[in-house]
């Protein structure tokens, strides 16, 4: 079954159909190494190094949100054991087909450097601009962030 952006919701329209799915991060840092969110409600459990790299989806319309939350400081319920390493997270924008990358705001300026989630933190992501151009200039979608109490 197909996951992520282009997979069919239940009414057969392209989009995200699946929610608190749990994902691993990438085992190297940056972008280049970065995993792919597959739903709007992602729940990271597996982050193998510190500022362990996933990539936001496309933003394709504005006020679209996906919310991360970085729990690889988990705890099983049953057997009482860490569920896996606790590590940090770092978000990215998407790298479209044309190498472009979306940013995202850090303090008033738009950056192509991601956002850390510290273990155990939620954070809300939502798109400012959408993803715009024309085939010789594409231009990168703008994210907003807010870290959820």
């Amino acid at each position: 079954m197909t996951i992520g952006i282009s997979a069919p919701t239940p009414s057969g329209i392209p989009g995200f159909n699946v929610a608190g799915f749990y994902c691993k991060a990438g085992s190297a840092v940056g972008v280049i190494n970065a995993r792919a969110l597959p739903s709007w409600y992602n729940i990271v459990r597996d982050a193998p190094v510190a500022n362990a790299p996933v990539t936001l989806p496309p933003a394709v319309c504005g006020g679209q949100e996906i919310v991360v939350w970085n729990y690889t400081n988990g705890i099983d319920p049953t057997l009482g054991t860490p569920l896996g390493i606790t590590n940090t997270v770092q978000v990215f924008g998407n790298v479209n087909p044309y190498g472009t990358q979306d940013t995202i705001d850090s303090g008033g300026t738009q950056v192509t450097t991601g956002v850390t989630i510290p273990p155990g933190a939620m954070v809300l992501f939502y798109v400012m601009t959408p993803q715009a151009g024309f085939t010789n200039y594409w231009l990168g979608g703008m994210w907003n962030y807010k870290i959820l109490p």
